[in-house]
């Protein structure tokens, strides 16, 4: 049933994710095609839903914080139509940095600011390693056993072999399979 105004709102919701869980395998290049021909008429048109049912909601109701929100950000929204490579929700995201909002209690006693950034950097390295497919272990045994090789910590060419999706990487710290 679409008659009501939160389904309607759902219903747009449903049908983005629909399209993109239809084109999850193609190419980022193919997303992009298809997300121009297909999505952007569609986020323009709830877009366009949100505008109108904003003079007829209650502002200080949840569906009209809801359409408000939606209003506020939509250009946020729309730049899902500028790659195929990003994503049209971001939970993968939320969920990359879960195990980071549940310890901040406990990292708020970090003994110093330089501890407290240490512990974000490592965080930040293994949640991106967790994303490239890399075994966090592997990968920080890796990096500390081949960065004090380096004649210098400044090349940012040099450097770059050592990020999770380097080939090199990837090789000696993919997440075996067995």
């Amino acid at each position: 049933d679409v008659t009501s105004v939160a389904n309607q709102g759902i219903h747009y919701c449903n049908q983005m994710f629909r399209l993109e869980r239809a084109w999850e395998d193609l190419s980022a290049e193919e997303r992009y095609e298809k997300r121009q021909s297909e999505l952007k008429p569609l986020l323009e048109k709830f877009s366009d839903w949100c505008s109108k049912k904003s003079i007829s909601v209650l502002p200080s109701g949840k569906l009209g914080t809801a359409v408000q929100y939606c209003i506020k950000h939509m250009d946020k929204f729309m730049n899902v139509l500028k790659d195929g490579r990003l994503e049209l929700s971001n939970n993968r995201a939320e969920r990359a940095v879960k195990e980071i909002v549940m310890g901040r209690k406990n990292w708020l006693f970090s003994q110093s600011s330089t501890g407290a950034k240490s512990m974000a950097i490592i965080m930040s390295i293994l949640e991106t390693a967790k994303q490239n497919g890399l075994d966090q272990f592997k990968y920080i045994n890796y990096l500390l056993d081949k960065l004090p090789n380096e004649l210098s910590l400044l090349d940012t060419q040099r450097l770059e072999a050592y990020l999770p999706w380097a080939e090199n990487v990837q090789l000696h710290c993919k997440v075996s399979t067995q």
